[in-house]
C-alpha cells in the first residue's frame, strides 16, 4: 500500500518538473528573441546615425571644395581678362558659399568606430568639421572686409577705375594711402590663409569621407546605403 501512494506522487513531481522545464525553455527563447530584436533595432539605429554623419561629412567636404573652386575661378577670370598684375584681393571678389552652415557630428553617431578600431577617425572627424567651419567664418570675414574696403575706396580715393570682371584700381594720397595699404595687407593676408587652409582641408576631408564610408560599409553591411566614393578631378560620391 505504501508503494501505491508514492507512484502517483513521483509521477506528478516528474510532470511538474517537465512543465517547469518547458516553461523555462519558452521563457529563454522569448528572451533570446527579444534580445535579438533589440540588437537588430540598435544596429539599424546606429547605421542610420552613421549615414547621417556621412552626409554631413560630405557636406563639409563639398563646402570646402566649392569655396576653393570659386576662388580659383575668380583668379582664372582675372588672368583671362588681363588682370595678371592686380593684387590677389582685387582679383577675388565676394566668395559665394561662405554663409553655408556646417553641422557638427555627435560622438554617438560615430561610436561604432571604436569597435572597428578606427580611433584616428574619431579624432579626425570633429577636427575637420571645426576647420571647415572656421574656413567659412574666415571667408565671411573676407567678404565683409572687402565690402568695407570698397566703400573706403569709393569715399577716399583720388581716382578709382572699376574695370570688367574683377579688375579694380584706385589712387590714394596722404593718410588715405596708408589706410588703403592696411586694408590691402589685411585682405591679402586673410585671403592667403583661407586658400592655404582650404587646399589642405579639401584633401583631408575627402580622405576622411572615404575612410568613414569604408568603415561604415564594413560594420553595418546591407543596413548601410552602398556608396561608391571615387576621387576624380571633381570629387564625387555615388549611391550604388
Amino acid at each position: 500500500m505504501l508503494f501505491s501512494v508514492y507512484v502517483p506522487f513521483a509521477s506528478a513531481l516528474l510532470g511538474g518538473l517537465l512543465s517547469l522545464a518547458g516553461s523555462a525553455l519558452a521563457t529563454w527563447r522569448s528572451n533570446a528573441y527579444d534580445k535579438k530584436v533589440r540588437n537588430e533595432a540598435l544596429e539599424r539605429s546606429q547605421a542610420e546615425s552613421a549615414f547621417s554623419a556621412f552626409s554631413r561629412l560630405m557636406d563639409a567636404h563639398n563646402t570646402a571644395a566649392n569655396l576653393l573652386l570659386h576662388i580659383n575661378e575668380m583668379f582664372r577670370s582675372a588672368e583671362e581678362s588681363g588682370g595678371q598684375e592686380l593684387e590677389p584681393w582685387a582679383k577675388v571678389m565676394e566668395i559665394v558659399g561662405a554663409e553655408d552652415e556646417i553641422e557638427k557630428i555627435d560622438p554617438s553617431e560615430i561610436v561604432f568606430l571604436i569597435e572597428e578600431k578606427k580611433a584616428e577617425l574619431i579624432n579626425d572627424i570633429p577636427l575637420i568639421i571645426r576647420r571647415v567651419r572656421n574656413n567659412a567664418v574666415s571667408t565671411q570675414r573676407y567678404n565683409d572686409l572687402r565690402s568695407e574696403t570698397m566703400k573706403f575706396m569709393k569715399d577716399h580715393a583720388d581716382e578709382t577705375n572699376l574695370g570688367e570682371g574683377t579688375r579694380v584700381g584706385s589712387v590714394f594720397s596722404g593718410k588715405a594711402a596708408k589706410q588703403a595699404q592696411m586694408y590691402e595687407y589685411q585682405l591679402n593676408n586673410l585671403l592667403g590663409q583661407i586658400i592655404e587652409n582650404l587646399e589642405k582641408d579639401v584633401v583631408k576631408s575627402w580622405d576622411i569621407v572615404s575612410a568613414f564610408n569604408d568603415a561604415a560599409s564594413e560594420r553595418f553591411g546591407n543596413l548601410y546605403p552602398k556608396f561608391k566614393v571615387e576621387q576624380r578631378s571633381n570629387r564625387s560620391v555615388e549611391q550604388t
